[in-house]
């Protein structure tokens, strides 16, 4: 029986793209360009490196980084894996990280070198298990390039079910007391990326800049 494209994972998602476009370029981030295919191995070996690190499904991974490529795999890694991924502003106040990291409790969170100058580690170590640093290094963290030096996942046999489980959580403004955190199934992100392609009726040589 056909399976519904509407009805996937996140993670079967990506998977659809990587195996129809391969070799087409799929992200540029003024760092790297990356082919479907090489984002493909790249989100494997962070799953992977994640599932070292002892991250399961329904697992929370925080994530507090800027618009880059790593930002992206890191999304579309914790889905295979069926863990939740929980993002946030890199630009937040310790006050504000310290909130979403109590109210949300990540097992890992990855951080940019600005999160350890504007917050600080100690801010976040009380509440995770593992900080892991992108495009820096600091003596006794796990690097995302340490952490991504696994072959990659292969034959995954996580079973997550798009309706009931959940992508991300996501963390209103909070303009009227302390943000909420808004949780989003991949069913719900899945449907809402076509539902946008369709409407726009986009095609595979449209490029969209991505400024969030």
């Amino acid at each position: 029986m056909a399976v519904n494209k509407k009805e996937q994972s996140v993670g079967q998602f990506l998977q659809m793209q990587v195996e129809r476009y391969g070799d087409k370029e799929f992200i540029y981030d003024q760092h790297v360009r990356l082919t479907y295919r090489e984002f493909g191995d790249k989100v494997d070996r962070i799953a992977n490196g994640l599932i070292r690190l002892g991250v399961q499904k329904n697992d929370k991974v925080g994530v507090c980084l800027p618009n880059c490529h790593e930002t992206a795999a890191i999304l579309f890694a914790s889905a295979k894996i069926g863990a939740t991924v929980v993002p946030f502003n890199p630009l937040y106040k310790s006050h504000e990280i310290h909130y979403i990291l109590q109210n949300a409790a990540p097992k890992v969170l990855f951080i940019s070198e600005d999160f350890k100058d504007r917050a600080g580690t100690d801010t976040a170590k009380p509440y995770v298990k593992e900080l892991i640093t992108v495009r820096f290094e600091v003596d006794g963290m796990i690097s995302i390039e340490a952490l991504s030096q696994t072959p990659p996942l292969k034959n995954e046999s996580i079973n997550i079910d798009p309706e009931e489980d959940l992508f991300c959580i996501l963390y209103t403004s909070g303009t009227t007391g302390m943000p909420k955190g808004v949780m989003t199934t991949h069913k719900s992100i899945v449907h809402c990326a076509y539902t946008i392609s369709e409407s726009m009726r986009c095609t595979e040589e449209d490029v969209f800049i991505v400024a969030a």
